[in-house]
């Protein structure tokens, strides 16, 4: 009788002791998953910044694309009616 008490809390300790570690496993993973949730959270907010970034370089490029092709406009016009100009000059002449 006696021996199958001891018998009994050896086991529970056994138990216990499993009991204690697999707490101790799951706490770690789960002190790795707020870390892993957390570098996530942080390298979502540094996409959005880089974005947001990106999109305004986009709309500046943009911008300066429609000027150089006004520029571009306005340098062919101006080129014609140069051309114009020397054309009624000679003509004149």
């Amino acid at each position: 009788m006696k021996q199958e008490l001891e018998d009994k809390e050896r086991h529970h300790t056994k138990i216990i002791s499993q009991l204690q570690e697999s707490s101790d496993q799951l706490r770690d993973t789960e002190q790795d998953r707020q870390h892993a949730l957390s570098q996530l959270e942080d390298l979502q907010a540094r996409l959005r910044d880089t974005s947001r970034v990106t999109s305004g370089q986009e709309d500046r490029l943009k911008e300066c694309e429609k000027r150089l092709e006004q520029s571009e406009r306005k340098r062919a016009q101006m080129k014609s009616k140069a051309l114009d100009t020397v054309k009624q000059l000679v003509y004149i002449i």
